[in-house]
């Protein structure tokens, strides 16, 4: 099965992904990750060099222009996406669950892939104080959430099989992934 794993930049996605991915039966496809190997080998360099110049090839360079254009943003997603889900399709493992790990998983509607889905959401101060940790600044913090927020989380909320605030503890998250992992379990 296909299980969606979505929130916004510092809301801990990839922090519940790695906790589902301590599972055997737990196969882990963060589409970030992939995107970023889209553009690193050989066909993605050439297209970045000839969509946006060679400048673009440092990837801090590159990140601050795609989030700062949305024409930059569309035509990387333009090249990047089909290959990411061709990857995705090619890679799917049966018998196992899946879990896609995207930021903009329903924007991109890649949700309509999965059988089921799970929002994480983070108390604001919490999220950006992660972030600041990370080494981002205001102006980076923005930019980014600008591009994850074009569906109101309420919405996303709504949209999803499960729900996680993840503005409590580690051991705390530990617990709650944990029962959250038996009850796709028992749906299967």
């Amino acid at each position: 099965m296909w299980l969606g794993l979505t929130g916004n930049i510092g809301c801990g996605k990839s922090t519940i992904a790695n906790l589902l991915g301590e599972y055997e039966d737990v196969v882990l496809h963060n589409s970030d990750d992939l995107a970023k190997k889209v553009i690193s080998i050989q066909n993605g360099q050439n297209f970045i060099k000839d969509t946006f110049g060679e400048e673009y090839l440092d990837f801090k360079k590159l990140s601050e222009l795609v989030f700062n254009d949305s024409n930059s943003l569309q035509l990387l997603e333009d090249y990047s996406h089909p290959i990411v889900y061709s990857w995705l399709e090619k890679n799917y493992k049966r018998n196992k669950i899946n879990v896609l790990e995207s930021a903009i998983l329903f924007e991109k509607g890649l949700h309509k892939k999965c059988e089921q889905t799970i929002y994480v959401t983070s108390y604001p101060p919490i999220q950006r104080q992660r972030l600041y940790d990370r080494g981002l600044t205001d102006e980076q913090i923005n930019s980014r959430l600008k591009n994850q927020l074009k569906i109101c989380p309420m919405t996303k909320v709504k949209m999803s099989t499960y729900h996680i605030d993840n503005s409590l503890d580690l051991d705390s998250l530990v617990k709650i992934v944990n029962r959250l992992y038996n009850k796709i379990k028992e749906s299967e």
